[in-house]
């Protein structure tokens, strides 16, 4: 059984640049200018978004954006979410555990 992480935001590793892509379906610029792309991981250009306006669905927008990235990780987030600082390096710290658990 894993343990959930508590406490601060861990120090240690950083995740790579590419390792990971947010894919939003927007229908509220401002909702996404002050959540997602105001994220600290995001807004210091670590992470990059893509924004699908338009879809039809969630669905349809989540999907153009798993065809537009090629990063290995895909965050598929609502554009009222904000992750809070350290967020990505927790992924990164939990995917390490795992990836040594099960390398494979």
């Amino acid at each position: 059984m894993m343990s959930q992480p508590t406490g601060p935001a861990p120090q240690g590793r950083q995740p790579s640049p590419g390792t990971f892509a947010i894919v939003v379906a927007c229908n509220d610029d401002a909702k996404l200018a002050s959540h997602v792309l105001a994220s600290e991981m995001v807004s210091a250009g670590g992470i990059p978004v893509h924004v699908e306006h338009g879809a039809r669905s969630a669905a349809v927008a989540y999907n153009r954006g798993l065809d537009a990235t090629d990063a290995p990780f895909v965050i598929f987030a609502h554009q009222d979410v904000y992750f809070p600082p350290g967020w990505d390096r927790r992924l990164a710290e939990t995917l390490a555990i795992l990836d040594a658990a099960d390398p494979s």
